[in-house]
């Protein structure tokens, strides 16, 4: 049986993932602890009652307590200090997305990985394992020549955004070299460019409530979209799947390339001009600590 345990109870994630991790027959969730940067105490020890698990005081002390953590943190800018303890007791981990928010936390994190070569780290956005994803790539090379692509995800810039671009990610693979900002019209549209040649188009903050990805292919247009109901089965199977193999899905750098997109994406759209991956600054990035701050005010508002 593995024990998992949970970093961070911030968002609708670990109530909705936990029942998930249970239904299999050797993982349960066992204990948590929780930073309090989202939610009152009231809050942790509600879940831990309801849910049968034990509150760790420190993710030190988490660490001792499972063979396998999940953080769920809504700060990414604490993500990868709180991730140090399980790698330093061997402990796979998934980290929820966003991974991190800027380049110098996803250069940390590589350091890890390279501290502790035998440590187990897969982590993002749940739309890059998506079902009907993983389906159109299984077809991939019936569709002869793919010559463009456009993917479209709604909400907010990068905690949100990370969701399409991942969705593409997970069809492509890593390998984007450049991103272009194309404008705004109900959601703001960019070019990533791959080293390789294909070309997509994608747009965050869309008005429609889902994700959608479409191919331009010599074999006529593709397309399918994520249904949102069965949208955390597949990144739990992969976590499930790495703690039975012992082995992460991707390697970590390919996990992280969607924040460095993301992470062109700002300045493309702060400065007008095409931004390459490899001349991001080492500071730029998203203010996980601001995010969170509002996340909590607007999950409690008039609740305390």
């Amino acid at each position: 049986m593995f024990k998992i345990g949970m970093v961070d109870l911030d968002t609708s994630h670990p109530v909705a993932w936990l029942p998930k991790i249970n239904a299999y027959g050797d993982m349960k969730v066992v204990a948590v602890f929780d930073s309090g940067d989202v939610n009152p105490r009231s809050y942790t020890e509600e879940f831990a009652q309801k849910n049968d698990v034990k509150i760790a005081g420190s993710p030190g002390e988490l660490a001792g307590m499972v063979d396998a953590v999940i953080l769920h943190g809504a700060d990414w800018d604490a993500h990868v200090d709180r991730v140090i303890p399980f790698l330093e007791a061997g402990r796979p981990v998934l980290i929820d997305k966003p991974m991190v928010g800027k380049l110098r936390d996803a250069h940390r994190l590589l350091g890890l990985q390279q501290k502790y070569p035998e440590a187990l780290i897969m982590g993002g956005s749940s739309v890059r394992f998506a079902e009907e994803v993983a389906a159109l790539k299984a077809e991939k090379e019936a569709f002869g020549h793919i010559s463009c692509a456009f993917a479209s995800g709604p909400n907010d810039f990068f905690s949100y955004g990370i969701h399409t671009v991942e969705m593409f990610e997970g069809f492509f693979g890593a390998g984007v070299k450049s991103v272009r900002y194309l404008g705004a019209n109900g959601g703001e549209l960019f070019q990533a460019t791959y080293k390789n040649g294909p070309i997509v188009i994608y747009q965050i903050s869309a008005p429609s409530g889902g994700w959608y990805f479409a191919l331009t292919t010599s074999k006529g247009v593709k397309a399918t979209s994520v249904e949102v109901p069965k949208l955390y089965d597949a990144i739990i199977a992969q976590f499930h799947k790495m703690l039975v193999e012992k082995k992460a899905p991707l390697p970590l750098p390919e996990f992280l390339e969607a924040i460095l997109v993301q992470l062109a994406a700002l300045r493309a759209r702060q400065t007008g001009v095409t931004v390459y991956l490899d001349d991001l600054g080492y500071d730029e990035g998203f203010d996980g600590k601001a995010y969170t701050a509002a996340y909590r005010m607007n999950k409690w508002k008039g609740k305390y």
